[in-house]
């Protein structure tokens, strides 16, 4: 891991270094999710390079940042993405940007919202007074059987 001088920040290469220390002691998987994000971002753009891309959107005023965001999600909306992946993709653009306010590079958050996600079917199964009612029917059952001779293994 590069330790990172703050007095080597400047104007020039503060996308670098952000783009840098957001990256450095993720686990693979999580470094390529988050790197294929911020190249989709900078695609977007029509940047040259994450650098470019990063330093585009700490440079911008709050609000065009936001709005920048905001055009960047409905692009993708019209691009027939997910609603997870659009939302893991503005997730990685929202921890970049906390990680520019942490380090004193802005002064403002990204607050565009995440889209919203449907379940795709209930999981959470019968609850507990369902579950006592099988038991019971089944408890049941099985003495029924038992009493007119047929056993159940």
């Amino acid at each position: 891991m590069q330790i990172i001088n703050p007095s080597k920040i400047t104007d020039q290469n503060k996308g670098r270094l952000l783009i840098k220390t957001f990256l450095q002691g993720k686990s693979k998987s999580t470094l390529r999710a988050y790197q294929s994000d911020l190249e989709n971002f900078q695609q977007y753009c029509g940047c040259r390079g994450l650098y470019e891309s990063a330093r585009l959107l700490i440079e911008s005023p709050h609000g065009q940042a936001n709005l920048l965001a905001l055009n960047y999600k409905t692009e993708m909306q019209k691009g027939r993405f997910k609603p997870t992946t659009i939302n893991r993709r503005l997730s990685a653009l929202r921890s970049l940007i906390q990680l520019a306010n942490t380090l004193g590079m802005i002064s403002w958050k990204l607050e565009v919202k995440n889209e919203q996600v449907e379940s795709y079917r209930d999981t959470s199964g019968p609850g507990e007074c369902a579950f006592k009612k099988m038991l019971t029917a089944n408890w049941n059952q099985r003495n029924q059987k038992k009493k007119s001779g047929i056993m159940l293994s």
